[in-house]
């Protein structure tokens, strides 16, 4: 058994959502409610992880089938479903994306696909950060320039199947 609570605290601190706010610290209720109706410590992994990732996903969906429905109470009264957004999607990701090494290591899997996504993203951002900051300030770095139309006519030119700015 791995018990991973304190390095998915870790990984998912950085990554939570802001509706999510100071959740992190509130992993030993969601374990708690979790232990109540399931007889099982959540964050207590077996060696095959994909069992373990079957099984939560078993218990949340089933949750209102079980005799003591801690969790699903929980669930419900506690911010409208986060307790089982954090184990369904959040440490459901955990698992799938950083398999077992030791106790304190874990590898994030992203592939060469992922990372160029992501920097497509950043480029575009960049890119689109850019064209914002010159479109407001274009009288002051042309100021015999106007921008004409009402849409990106003024903006960004077609030009061999591409646009430039």
């Amino acid at each position: 058994m791995i018990n991973v609570q304190e390095s998915f605290t870790r990984w998912f601190k950085p990554k939570k959502p802001k509706a999510y706010e100071n959740w992190d610290k509130r992993l030993d209720e969601i374990k708690e409610a979790y232990m109540a109706s399931f007889g099982k410590n959540v964050f207590e992994i077996d060696d095959n992880i994909e069992k373990s990732i079957n099984e939560i996903k078993t218990n949340i969906e089933n949750r209102f089938d079980v005799q003591n429905k801690t969790f699903a109470e929980f669930n419900r009264r506690m911010s409208n479903g986060i307790p089982q957004a954090i184990l369904n999607t959040w440490l459901i990701k955990y698992l799938n994306n950083y398999p077992y090494i030791n106790e304190d290591e874990y590898i994030e899997k992203e592939t060469i696909e992922d990372k160029i996504n992501n920097i497509e993203k950043n480029l575009f951002s960049l890119e689109k950060d850019l064209e914002d900051s010159l479109i407001s300030q274009y009288e002051d770095f042309f100021p015999e320039y106007k921008i004409f139309g009402n849409n990106i006519e003024g903006i960004q030119y077609q030009i061999g199947g591409k646009r430039i700015d």
